[in-house]
């Protein structure tokens, strides 16, 4: 970034500082409630998470390592399944992107090369993209073809679906595609609404020669007759979030940082900039975890603060209170970021930070005056200075940015407690003496999944810690919920909250948990308005918002997709496609 891009990156004052959420009073609902009888491979599940968890909360190159050591020492244990591999990939892929923004090549080439020679790893082309990518870095040449681990190939007939179900389930119309589709499918967010079906590829499908190459989401929608609908956004979706009942959703941009609330068919209703929010020392996108809309406001978080908006203003703005365990302190430190700006602007116009109007002025014009292009239409990059001459004098006389010059701003710092212990003084008494490991920023409870209620009348937070906070509009919380594993998603249907952790689905009503789904093994989940399915492979179940089963459904390859026509299911595969009956005749309707 050039000294003129750094001067001219305007100061925005930050908002009022977010009111801390306050749970007094309120009895925490423990999830499960008892103990529950799990296989071994979900415990098992549960333990190759922790590891990572700590890891993805960090963002620390040293906390992926110890993820990796735990899962090595598994592995070579024997105790290492499919789902295990799954988090050692990508524990690896992390490490590799750490160690490649850091120009360690060398280091990164080795691991890119572990993970294609792995036999247990279902590596993919941006594996062997990224290791070329590398070696081209390092002016050294790879093979051609980098050969990575074959998939099974699918058993039974292509055209073949069975269903079982109590529920009159049938399948209709199974019929090849006449351009068959490769690969695995690009959807990987998907939602079965009262309007219809979206489906998103956060960046976009793979472009044809004749495309530009600009990355970007696209976006598949089929209305309940089944038309189909493909357009693209703007912007990679970093982040999106969607509702059963709605018929908006949002998606934040990976480039501007911007929320923007979309209608089902694709139009943009509006944008939201949120990057005055976001918080120094870790990159912007990393800090805003959840997005959510409806028709009346929007919502997002950054770390652990939590964002709610109607179509005008701001409703308000709060921050989850530490995680169990945790401790907080407040320091003052110096505006480092603006205070540096004022100086180099200061010495560009050639006065003293602490100058008043009056001398800023007064030097600014006898400057303008000897540089000005049209005073110097020969002179090269004339035109450049009078912009950052005319960007600092812009900065100097901003009032909100002069007054927060020379100033503190407090900063929160999270520490764990690892010891505490008592010194004898003598005649001083004794003194209390505790140790703790500092987190930083990043060491509050960060909000990993968010919701708004069908009427927007409730805020819905979930954390890193397990815990989900019920908030009101008043930014009141009203209910306090822990599943002790990181909230991955939290999605309300009528009575039922879903919370879905790495391994499973809990349904809440009120104070009682009424559904307990096992998913770690089963794959993706897609909610509708009557309940979720979890698609693995091949297969694809479909449980009620009680968390009963009410049917499944399986192909005779993996599934690419499915969509909502009418009361129907319709499903496809890369090479065919088939209509389930009555799959929804049982959905309830959205609300009025």
């Amino acid at each position: 970034m050039t000294f003129l891009q750094r001067l001219t990156g305007r100061y925005q004052p930050r908002s009022p500082k977010p009111n801390e959420l306050s749970f007094e009073g309120l009895a925490i609902i423990e999830l499960p409630p008892r103990p529950v009888p799990t296989s071994p491979q979900t415990s098992r599940g549960q333990e190759y998470w922790r590891s990572f968890n700590e890891a993805e909360a960090r963002y620390g190159f040293g906390e992926y390592i110890a993820a990796l050591n735990e899962l090595n020492e598994l592995g070579m244990s024997g105790a290492l399944h499919k789902g295990g591999y799954l988090l050692y990939l990508r524990c690896l892929r992390k490490v590799r992107k750490i160690l490649f923004d850091e120009d360690k090549l060398s280091e990164a080439a080795e691991l890119s090369n572990r993970i294609l020679e792995h036999p247990e790893l279902q590596s993919t082309a941006s594996d062997d993209k990224a290791y070329q990518k590398i070696l081209s870095q390092l002016g050294r040449s790879g093979p051609e073809v980098v050969q990575v681990r074959s998939q099974p190939k699918a058993t039974g007939q292509v055209l073949t679906f069975k269903v079982e179900s109590e529920f009159g389930w049938a399948v209709e119309e199974i019929a090849p595609k006449i351009r068959p589709d490769k690969g695995v499918s690009p959807w990987k967010h998907r939602v079965v609404t009262n309007a219809g079906t979206v489906e998103i590829s956060p960046r976009g499908l793979p472009p044809r020669p004749e495309e530009l190459s600009v990355q970007r989401a696209r976006v598949r929608y089929h209305d309940l007759k089944g038309v189909e609908r493909k357009f693209d956004l703007d912007h990679v979706a970093y982040r999106i979030g969607t509702h059963p009942y709605s018929d908006i959703f949002a998606t934040l941009s990976e480039q501007s940082l911007e929320l923007t609330i979309h209608e089902l068919s694709g139009q943009s209703i509006t944008s939201i900039p949120i990057a005055s929010e976001l918080s120094q020392g870790i990159e912007g996108k990393y800090q805003v975890r959840c997005v959510a809309a409806s028709r009346q406001g929007s919502l997002f978080t950054v770390m652990n603060r939590a964002f709610l908006s109607d179509p005008v203003n701001r409703i308000w703005q709060i921050k989850t209170p530490p995680p169990p365990g945790v401790k907080r302190r407040v320091e003052r430190r110096r505006h480092e970021g603006l205070s540096q700006k004022i100086e180099q602007a200061a010495e560009l116009i050639g006065v003293e930070p602490s100058a008043d109007l009056q001398e800023v002025r007064r030097a600014y014009r006898s400057l303008a005056m000897r540089i000005h292009p049209d005073r110097n239409p020969d002179a090269p990059g004339a035109h450049q200075k009078m912009v950052g001459l005319n960007a600092a004098y812009e900065l100097l006389t901003e009032e909100s940015a002069r007054l927060a010059w020379g100033t503190d701003e407090e900063v929160e710092v999270y520490y764990s407690s690892i010891n505490r212990t008592s010194v004898y003084l003598g005649e001083f008494g004794r003194m209390e003496i505790e140790i703790g490991i500092g987190m930083t920023v990043s060491g509050g409870d960060w909000i990993y999944a968010a919701a708004l209620a069908e009427d927007s009348q409730y805020a819905y937070l979930g954390c890193s810690s397990g815990r989900v906070f019920i908030v009101d509009l008043e930014g009141h919380a009203v209910g306090v919920l822990n599943v002790q594993q990181p909230v991955r998603a939290l999605v309300p249907l009528r009575q039922t909250l879903f919370i879905q952790t790495d391994t499973r689905v809990f349904g809440v009503e009120g104070s009682s948990m009424v559904a307990e789904i096992d998913i770690w093994e089963k794959g993706a989940t897609t909610y509708y308005p009557g309940g979720l399915m979890v698609q693995s492979g091949r297969s694809l179940h479909v449980f009620d918002s009680k968390g009963l089963l009410t049917g499944r459904i399986e192909g005779g390859e993996p599934l690419r997709g499915f969509w909502r026509v009418g009361s129907d299911l319709q499903i496809e595969t890369n090479k065919s496609v088939a209509v389930v009956r009555n799959v929804f005749d049982n959905c309830p309707a959205a609300m009025p």
